[in-house]
């Protein structure tokens, strides 16, 4: 049996509960995404921000968080849209930047990466659920 961990948010973070499993990730600080399909590159990027202290996700169809978002909408809003419902979420909107530590996960086949992915997690927090 794995224990349970509980752990908050001591900085500028939005945190969320779902099926038992428990997130926090870095507010203000981008996340990027690169995947290389069949040839064709595609790049995504998306980053956390709190508006009258909701936590709000902007996405973006370039890398780091470049030029206008293409999407824009509540956190809630989207866990809900992408089939997460039921996620207790909280935000730290209040609390100073975080110290994160930046984990690229790179995916290759025949030589070539296929997707790069930039995760800037919370130092010292621990996230349950992540691999």
């Amino acid at each position: 049996m794995i224990p349970s961990i509980k752990s908050q948010a001591s900085c500028k973070a939005v945190e969320w509960e779902v099926y038992g499993l428990q997130f926090a990730f870095a507010m203000d600080v981008c996340f990027n995404t690169y995947s290389k399909v069949d040839g064709t590159e595609y790049t995504f990027s998306y980053w956390y921000r709190c508006e009258s202290g909701e936590p709000f996700v902007m996405s973006y169809s370039s890398a780091d968080c470049a030029g206008h978002p293409t999407v824009q909408q509540p956190l809630s809003e989207y866990l809900e849209a992408v089939g997460e419902t039921g996620a207790d979420i909280t935000a730290y909107c209040d609390l100073p930047a975080c110290e994160y530590v930046n984990v690229a996960l790179v995916t290759c086949s025949e030589d070539q990466i296929t997707t790069l992915s930039s995760v800037p997690y919370i130092d010292g927090y621990c996230n349950t659920g992540t691999g």
